[in-house]
């Protein structure tokens, strides 16, 4: 959001908000929405789950998946320990589709070294938390 908002400079901006489970999170993305200049808050109520469309799904069109379109969630530090809270870990099947997922994950997630992203599970975590 603070790399937007600056390559923006002084152009109106607004930011949409999708609620979450978290209330912290809600008024962290808000303050932080403040603090960047955004003029107007958008809030969608109505998803309050990620939808899985048809048409997505046919295409494998699914980005969260891949870590990609999370970075307003990654970048937030209230996220970040949100996603420190354990919960139990879903068994998964190990497939060639499954493992290239997991690299998309992680090749998407922010930081520059691959295998620390990788040994620390937070690209996982993150996806997981939406």
């Amino acid at each position: 959001m603070e790399a937007v908002a600056n390559m923006m400079e002084k152009s109106p901006h607004w930011f949409q908000l999708y609620w979450s489970k978290s209330n912290e999170l809600v008024k962290n993305f808000v303050q932080r929405a403040e603090k960047c200049g955004c003029s107007a808050l958008v809030v969608t109520l109505d998803t309050t789950v990620l939808g899985w469309r048809t048409r997505d799904l046919d295409l494998a069109y699914l980005p969260f998946l891949e870590g990609k379109g999370i970075a307003q969630y990654t970048s937030d530090p209230v996220f970040q320990q949100l996603m420190d809270k354990s919960e139990p870990a879903a068994k998964r099947t190990i497939t060639m589709q499954s493992i290239r997922g997991l690299m998309e994950m992680v090749k998407n997630y922010p930081g520059d070294n691959f295998f620390s992203k990788l040994r620390s599970g937070r690209p996982v975590k993150a996806v997981q938390k939406l």
